[in-house]
């Protein structure tokens, strides 16, 4: 739990308490490559977050949900500003269940 307060000059107060949000996971969770092969789409600003999240995604199968893709999904919407370069580097890697684990046979940046 975390609290965060903020007073300002002009009198503006804001108080929240944070709370964490727990999760029960499901093995419909990682059910991410059942029948057929997924393409989980990356993008970032630097090829360095592209890899980076390609390796964690490749190293770490079993931490790989429905949520934590939904998430790179919305990456994938972002609109740039006028101040903003957006996320120019894009990259992705197809999954396919081979028996009883998800491979990530293929990726590209």
């Amino acid at each position: 739990m975390a609290a965060i307060n903020n007073s300002g000059i002009g009198g503006v107060n804001a108080h929240i308490i944070l709370e964490p949000n727990y999760k029960l996971l499901s093995s419909d969770g990682l059910r991410i490559a059942q029948t057929i092969p997924r393409i989980v789409n990356i993008c970032g600003r630097t090829e360095q977050s592209v890899k980076h999240i390609m390796d964690f995604i490749e190293n770490n199968p079993k931490k790989i949900t429905n949520d934590f893709l939904a998430l790179l999904g919305k990456t994938m919407k972002y609109t740039p500003n006028v101040n903003s370069s957006g996320m120019p580097y894009r990259g992705l890697i197809v999954c396919i269940k081979n028996s009883k684990q998800i491979l990530m046979i293929y990726h590209k940046l």
